[in-house]
Order: structure tokens, then sequence, then C-alpha cells
């Protein structure tokens, strides 16, 4: 992608911010979001919505990415006490144990909920740091079992790519433009293998949070993704291609995705308060 395609992606994704159909998701989201960010759950126990939110967002991405686990499975292997050991698991869990870290990874960083004002903020790493980071949770265990070759980790597929991804990243525009760039550009273009689509959904969710449009870090972005897989695919492909709804198209479907990411977390922070965890 040539920098001027890189510019052009970003100004007709800010025209389609401004469109009557895109503005009106866009107000259906920010209710959705204002009502998690008030939910009472979230008072006290926000900590454990958001380790729950990171099982949830792992699973789907282990679906989206080809390895489906369900979270109960996924969570039981989180909880094992010990280190895992990458020979007792398959390659599938191994992967699915991965793209979870991801999520832990990025949820270390997010703001607390109810800070108190003494409170220091979490420093945040350099973007490639980041950006590696994530890609290294990701093959940690299948490095260790030999599925993943260790030359290939955090290696991106160009730097021309990185720097793509990571101006989308400090681009000045809307945080939700910005995180549904970084999540197209990583599934259509994949930064990293394996993993690219986990990155992506990672660095999203971790945008949407630190820039406060969900401040509570417990909406997943990757339900539709997993649940709808031939959208999702038709969407990917047209930001590659592109063609010319391409912009329109990814804003309208990662809005809905928050959307159905903010059911999701009402949900967990039922089942947290409730003490029953979903399934």
């Amino acid at each position: 992608m040539e920098e001027s395609e890189h510019i052009v992606r970003m100004l007709l994704l800010l025209q389609a911010w401004q469109t009557p159909d895109i503005c009106a998701l866009r107000e259906q989201c920010d209710s959705a979001l204002t009502r998690v960010r008030f939910h009472h759950s979230l008072r006290r126990r926000w900590q454990e919505v958001r380790a729950l939110t990171n099982i949830y967002e792992a699973a789907y991405l282990s679906r989206w990415e080809g390895s489906p686990i369900s979270t109960s499975d996924l969570r039981d292997l989180t909880m094992r006490e010990g280190p895992h050991e990458a020979g007792t698991l398959t390659t599938g869990e191994q992967f699915a144990l991965g793209i979870w870290r991801t999520q832990w990874h990025v949820m270390t960083l997010m703001p607390p909920l109810n800070r108190k004002p003494t409170t220091r903020p979490a420093s945040q790493p350099a973007l490639p740091n980041l950006v590696a980071g994530l890609h290294r949770d990701i093959t940690s265990l299948l490095a260790t079992s030999g599925h993943v070759e260790r030359s290939r980790i955090a290696v991106p597929a160009s730097p021309r790519r990185l720097a793509h991804v990571l101006s989308h990243v400090t681009c000045d525009v809307p945080a939700v433009v910005s995180a549904a760039a970084v999540w197209a550009d990583c599934a259509a273009h994949p930064l990293f293998e394996p993993g690219s689509r986990s990155v992506g959904a990672a660095v999203a969710r971790w945008i949407l949070t630190v820039r406060g449009t969900d401040p509570t870090g417990v909406v997943t972005v990757s339900k539709l993704s997993a649940t709808d897989p031939q959208r999702v695919a038709r969407i990917v492909s047209g930001w590659a291609a592109p063609d010319h709804s391409y912009a329109h198209d990814v804003l309208a479907f990662f809005l809905s995705s928050l959307i159905a990411g903010v059911d999701d977390a009402l949900d967990i922070a039922l089942s947290v308060q409730a003490g029953h965890p979903r399934q």
C-alpha cells in the first residue's frame, strides 16, 4: 500500500463517519456504551468483569482464526495450576491460550475504573513494542512446541505494513475510526503469521479503552467476526481491494460489533454479580 493510498483510505473513512446511517449507528453505539459504563457491577468488581471479558474475546478470536474453542474450555485452560506444558496441549489450545494472553496483556495497560486521584495511570509502551509483544503472546506456546519458527515471532510481513498499522493508531481521528482501520488492515493484509487478526483486534480494544470510547474495557469487539464470518469476509475483501464502499462497510460492521459487544458486557457483568460466570 503506497502512502497516498493510506491517506485516501483514512479520508474516506472520515467521510463515511459523517453519513446519516453511520451517524445513526454511532448514536446507538454511544447509548449502549453509556449503559455499560454505569452498570452497578463495575463499581467494585470491574476487574473480574474485565478478566472474564478476556476469555470471551479470546474465544471469539480463536473461532475467527480457525481454531474454535468454547469459553468454558478456554477458561479451564487458563485456570490450570502451574505453567502450561506445551506438549500436553493441542495446537488449537496453544493458539487459543496465546490469543487469551494478548487480551490479558492489553488489560494490564487499561486505566483502572473509579481511580482515586492519587493513582498513577498505567504506563503505555511504545507502539512497535506493544504490537510485537502481542504477537509474542500469541506464538509463545506454539514456538515452544515447534509449530512456529522462533525467527517468525514478532517479525512483521514488511516494515511498510507495520508503519501503516501504526499510523492508523496515531492518526488524529475518532477512536472508533482508528480502531476500525487497525482491525480491518490486520485482517485484510496479515501483519504477522499466525495471529494477525488477533493482534489487530487486541490493538483495537486497547485504543477504544485508553482513548475513552469504552473506558470500562469490558466490551468485546470480535463477537460478530466469529458469528458472521461470511459478512466479515466480504468486508475484509472490500478493504483489501478496495471497492467503492469499503470505508462505509468497515465502519458499519465495526460499530455493529461494538453494539453486540455491549450485550456481551452486560451479560458478563450480571453473571459476575450473581456469581455464576456465563458458559
